[in-house]
Order: C-alpha cells, then sequence, then structure tokens
C-alpha cells in the first residue's frame, strides 16, 4: 500500500472511567478503573462516570466547537454538553487537549449506551458502555 492516508480533524479518543482526577502540577489525567461495564443498583437510574477525551486537532490557531453527547441503543440523546476546544501542546508536539469530563445519563433499561463525540464535520469519537441492573 502507498500514499499517506488522509485524515478528518478534529479527531477524538474517549474511555470511560469511574474517576479521573487531573493533575494540574504534572499536566496529567489519573484514571481509576477503565470501565467496560457498569452496574447500577436498580432501573430507572440516573448513572455517571468520567469520560478521558484526547483530541487531535488540525490547526494550532483554531477554535472548535464539539459536543459530548450520551445515547441509548435505540438512538436516543440522553446528554449533550457543548464544548470548545483548542489546542494546548507546545509547538514541538502534535496538536491537540486532552479533556476529562463527568456525565451523567438515565438509564431505564439494560444495554449499550454509546458515548459520542461530534465534531464540525459530524462523529469524531464513539466508547460503548454495557449497563446492567444488580443481581440481574
Amino acid at each position: 500500500m502507498s500514499g499517506t492516508a488522509s485524515a478528518s480533524y478534529p479527531q477524538a479518543i474517549v474511555v470511560a472511567a469511574r474517576e479521573i482526577r487531573f493533575d494540574p502540577a504534572l499536566k496529567t489525567h489519573h484514571l481509576e478503573q477503565v470501565l467496560n461495564e457498569l452496574t447500577v443498583p436498580a432501573l430507572p437510574h440516573i448513572a455517571s462516570c468520567d469520560l478521558l477525551i484526547k483530541f487531535s486537532l488540525e490547526d494550532r490557531e483554531r477554535d472548535y466547537l464539539c459536543e459530548i453527547c450520551v445515547v441509548d441503543r435505540n438512538s436516543r440523546l440522553l446528554f449533550t454538553m457543548p464544548k470548545t476546544i483548542r489546542n494546548v501542546r507546545p509547538e514541538n508536539r502534535p496538536a491537540g487537549c486532552d479533556l476529562s469530563v463527568r456525565v451523567p445519563f438515565l438509564v431505564e433499561e439494560e444495554g449499550e449506551y454509546a458515548f459520542e463525540i461530534i465534531g464540525p464535520r459530524g462523529l469524531i469519537g464513539r466508547y460503548l458502555l454495557y449497563v446492567r441492573e444488580e443481581g440481574a
């Protein structure tokens, strides 16, 4: 295979965790218990988890408007949060930024829930999390 792949920017990598702490002195995020599954005590339930979103950006000077969304398996929008992102990395590093945020969402039934990051041109990142009721 020859040539180079062209990427559409911004791009996002998403990871869900029980808790994410940001250390401003070290400028690092500390993840506790990365989640593939979340157990809730009863249904319905307002669940929450933390997301680490690592953005790769094309333009070092531009602001990008993105949206953090939670969607259930029926494509119902359960949560949305607009975020403006911009490059925070030094000139000798790839343009981008990291963001951690707590996301609450309504769980009415067991199943897959998607954390989606929507950028100027559509979906740029996605993380699937299975939610189940305790004892089920």
